[in-house]
């Protein structure tokens, strides 16, 4: 049985979120790219931790900073947002429903993770962001596959050498608190 989470973890998603992005913002952001994308590797693991409730937070703070980004038209800027909150959301339920979370085995589920949560999930959320920033004008139609591929790149590494380390890490020790679904069993 799941625990039943405090009220609280609602609210804390965009906090983090927000913090990530300005964060990262400041100081690992270079010619239109995040080297660390802070939003989509700090709430990769709250979306495994705490489940959907993420979400709502996430999109929130994606939202409010697309402008900081470039975007003031309000379709992208909400555009921006539920693409870049997608990213995770997906990579969350892919995992899910591949039943990365039955393997007993450590490697097992990293590598399940890596591959439907990061690869996968980056694949799809990336096209799809990176089709808006086309649209919008920020960059030439022969910029997208190595934005592309740049952007996938970045998001499977830090996610798969922080997001999942601190799920790893992170995760039981907030389960001992009832403040967490991970790991499952």
């Amino acid at each position: 049985m799941k625990p039943k989470l405090p009220w609280w973890t609602w609210i804390v998603s965009f906090f983090v979120a927000l913090a990530a992005k300005l964060l990262s913002f400041h100081f690992l952001y270079f010619d239109g790219f995040f080297y660390i994308y802070g939003s989509y590797v700090f709430c990769l693991p709250l979306y495994f931790m705490w489940g959907g409730r993420v979400f709502w937070g996430q999109l929130a703070a994606e939202t409010v900073t697309a402008n900081v980004v470039g975007f003031h038209e309000p379709w992208f800027i909400l555009m921006h947002g539920a693409a870049n909150t997608a990213k995770p959301l997906l990579g969350y339920y892919l995992f899910i429903v591949f039943k990365g979370e039955s393997y007993k085995h450590k490697i097992d589920r990293s590598l399940i993770f890596f591959f439907w949560t990061l690869l996968i999930g980056s694949l799809i959320g990336n096209f799809v962001l990176l089709g808006l920033r086309v649209a919008a004008g920020d960059f030439a139609t022969g910029e997208f596959l190595s934005r592309l591929l740049r952007q996938v790149l970045r998001d499977c590494l830090s996610g798969f050498f922080i997001s999942y380390f601190l799920l790893d890490k992170l995760g039981p020790w907030l389960k001992n608190k009832k403040l967490s679904y991970w790991p499952p069993g």
